[in-house]
């Protein structure tokens, strides 16, 4: 009787793990869900090197990027960070697709994934 005051969360939409919670914070029912959002990632490298190549990977795909430097990292990530925001069709197939292939990308480029956030598109 009382069940219309409480959201449930339709977990064939909504994976409860990490894909599924993002996108439930995001957009908490299908129907908010847009045609595309913005997947933002927060990366770290220890060299600036490898900093670079990634930087010129997504400049390349004409991503947004943000490229800094930490003089006094204290997180255990790394000095040079780079932030990378680009638009995709937000579903958690879509999601844990993008976000997977990220983080191996990083692993074969000496970076690491401090986090990432699904935002609405401007």
């Amino acid at each position: 009787m009382l069940s219309f005051l409480f959201k449930r969360r339709n977990k064939s939409v909504f994976p409860v793990n990490e894909y599924g919670d993002e996108l439930y914070r995001s957009f908490p029912s299908r129907e908010e869900i847009p045609l595309q959002a913005m997947l933002w990632f927060d990366m770290y490298f220890d060299e600036e090197a490898d900093a670079d190549s990634m930087a010129e990977e997504f400049i390349n795909r004409r991503y947004e990027i943000n490229r800094d430097y930490d003089e006094e990292p204290d997180d255990g990530f790394g000095r040079w960070n780079i932030d990378v925001e680009y638009p995709i069709s937000p579903s958690y197939r879509e999601i844990k697709a993008n976000v997977e292939r990220m983080r191996d990308r990083l692993k074969t480029r000496g970076g690491k994934l401090a986090s990432w956030l699904l935002l609405p598109a401007d």
